[in-house]
């Protein structure tokens, strides 16, 4: 009996070892079987969708209970947006669905369960669509864009005029989302109550050339941001700008894409215009007007510019001060066409520039 008690001990031992071992190995098991997988998603769509729209979801399975969907990442930020619990994507952003500005939209995914993360990459590519609309358009009132912007015209033949009546009642100009070409001229005019206009942010390419004036409460011009060309060589009078009367219009960084103009660019009359710098890429125009804007100190935004053929006017200009923009244009060209500076806080010389005399403080 002295040696039973050893013996059913080690037995024991024995038992709950190999017992331990077994529920180890499947529990292994069961972890292996705790897959998450996921797809990447490649669509094709056409430009230009509603906000709201689903465009297809992101398929993920687990093993391990229910799937949590999010958006890491996305080109351009914003676009898009993901239901977490089913991963069906929708548009968010519609005004970012241009094919001429983005003919890719792409975002990274997560999906999660309880225990593991996987990442897929959201491919979309969109295709262009073509609506021409033949002639001129005038758009006086609300009714007229909306109205307008219902056909989703993409190219205009002839010319575009926004406004043009005292007291029109035009204040949002996202119906004209997807329109890219004007093959004449734009004027946005006479619109007292028009802060924005972001909604012609995917015009690209305006002909003849763009006014823009008496526009009341317009803050920013930073719906035509994506334009890149205004003016054609085939017009001799081809690529005027004109931004005036507009009392509230604190910038024109708008006109940050435009590279050259090949006529005038004419700022005028803007009260709380604060600098010029929307003009920084442009490197070649015929001739400049800056007059009559109360708090623009500086001109830097023409520090790139290296070809003005005809004419730089600066005048009114009541605490304009600093000329320093201009140095670099002077010092490496012999300038001979009209040189109007007056009536500013500083007016100094072509040859006051030319020598570093260029700002008054």
């Amino acid at each position: 009996m002295k040696r039973l008690i050893p013996f059913i001990t080690l037995t024991f031992l024995r038992l709950f070892t190999i017992t331990a071992c077994t529920t180890s190995d499947d529990d292994n098991t069961d972890n292996e079987s705790n897959e998450l997988t996921i797809s990447d998603l490649t669509l094709s769509m056409t430009e230009n969708p509603e906000n709201s729209n689903n465009i297809g979801t992101i398929e993920a399975s687990s093993d391990n209970g229910p799937l949590s969907f999010t958006i890491l990442s996305q080109t351009p930020n914003g676009s898009i947006e993901i239901n977490a619990s089913t991963g069906e994507l929708l548009v968010t952003d519609n005004t970012n669905f241009e094919y001429q500005i983005n003919p890719i939209i792409s975002a990274t995914i997560q999906v999660s369960d309880s225990i593991n993360s996987e990442n897929a990459l959201l491919t979309i590519n969109l295709t262009e669509r073509t609506k021409i609309y033949v002639g001129d358009i005038i758009l006086e009132t609300q009714e007229d864009v909306n109205n307008f912007g219902s056909e989703r015209y993409t190219e205009i033949t002839g010319y575009l005029i926004i406004g043009g009546l005292e007291g029109g009642d035009i204040t949002d100009l996202s119906p004209l989302l997807g329109l890219n070409y004007i093959n004449n001229y734009l004027v946005i005019s006479f619109n007292e109550h028009l802060t924005n206009l972001d909604g012609l942010k995917p015009i690209i390419d305006i002909k003849i050339f763009i006014e823009i004036h008496h526009n009341t409460s317009l803050s920013n011009i930073n719906g035509l941001r994506n334009l890149n060309n205004v003016g054609n060589p085939n017009f001799l009078s081809s690529g005027s700008i004109y931004v005036g009367f507009n009392p509230e219009l604190q910038n024109i960084d708008g006109l940050l894409g435009l590279r050259e103009g090949s006529n005038f660019i004419h700022i005028a009359d803007n009260p709380s215009l604060e600098n010029i710098d929307g003009l920084s890429n442009i490197e070649r125009v015929e001739g400049l007007v800056v007059w009559n804007n109360d708090l623009i100190t500086h001109i830097d935004g023409l520090s790139n510019t290296t070809f003005i053929t005809n004419e730089i006017t600066f005048k009114n200009n009541d605490i304009l001060n600093d000329f320093c923009g201009l140095q670099t244009f002077l010092s490496n060209n012999d300038y001979t066409g009209i040189y109007d500076v007056e009536l500013n806080e500083y007016n100094p010389s072509q040859e006051q520039i030319i020598n570093g005399e260029c700002s008054l403080f």
